[in-house]
């Protein structure tokens, strides 16, 4: 069984995904195997040596000024969106509950209508036969 009791930080267990195939894979995650864990200490090397390597690069003058143009454009757009949108009525939730009520009486006034009809039409029919 694994003992997590005995981790330190320096080699903390990391479960092997498959790319590597000298190593046996895991049976279930709960039960590691010995061979399928890897230190993370090597990783943590790498990311160092890779931290040195990588130098910080300043972004050219052009692309700088085609950014700031390009953001300008958009907040100009977006504003004249929003003056757009603020320039509209809005409608407020009590008119907007009123118009479906209003909606709904007018359709179901239109459909018992419908069916008072068909009630007389069938009526006289059955008597005319």
């Amino acid at each position: 069984m694994f003992d997590r009791s005995t981790l330190s930080w320096r080699n903390l267990p990391v479960p092997l995904v498959g790319a590597a195939r000298r190593y046996v894979p895991l049976n279930r995650p709960e039960t590691p195997v010995a061979g399928a864990i890897l230190p993370l200490m090597p990783f943590l090397s790498l990311a160092r040596d890779l931290a040195a390597l990588l130098v910080p690069v300043r972004p050219r003058a052009d692309f700088r000024t085609g950014l700031q143009r390009n953001l300008m454009a958009a907040a100009q757009q977006q504003a004249a969106r929003d003056r757009l949108f603020d320039a509209i009525p809005a409608v407020s939730s009590a008119q907007e509950n009123r118009r479906w009520i209003w909606g709904a009486a007018t359709v179901g006034s239109a459909v018992s209508l419908a069916g008072i009809a068909a009630y007389v039409w069938l009526q006289r029919h059955r008597q005319a036969a």
